[in-house]
């Protein structure tokens, strides 16, 4: 995917804090849903409130890092936070004129955990395979 893409305007838009950008990607009944695990979810309608809900959830924290990403088999976004783990993905729905129609963001960690695997255990010294130089 590159810049041109609607997923890279996104990513460009978001780490500059266009909401005119954001605005000129969606269509005019552009639908944002939002999985964040609690009641702050929801599901929003019209390009406007989608580009200013995208900012005030996503593009607010100074620490985030926007990456594209295949979800799903479709174009996204991912966003890193401190220490590079995955704190929030969104998916993209493209028209066939190339705009967002759709946008599902999930931030629930227990949905991420498939994007922030467990890092290996640490070799065990105790056992012969893991010393420098032995095999079995």
């Amino acid at each position: 995917m590159r810049d041109e893409h609607p997923a890279g305007r996104m990513r460009s838009a978001l780490d500059a804090h266009d909401e005119i950008e954001l605005v000129r990607l969606f269509t005019a009944d552009a639908r944002l849903i939002v999985d964040a695990g609690d009641p702050t979810g929801g599901e929003w309608r019209g390009r406007a409130s989608v580009a200013r809900i995208l900012l005030d959830r996503l593009a607010d924290r100074q620490d985030v890092v926007f990456d594209l990403v295949d979800v799903n088999g479709g174009p996204g976004v991912s966003l890193r936070g401190a220490g590079g783990r995955v704190i929030g993905v969104v998916a993209l729905g493209i028209d066939a004129t190339g705009l967002v129609e759709a946008v599902w963001v999930t931030t629930a960690p227990r949905k991420l955990t498939s994007w922030n695997p467990d890092p290996p255990d640490p070799p065990d010294p105790s056992h012969p395979a893991s010393q420098p130089g032995r095999s079995r």
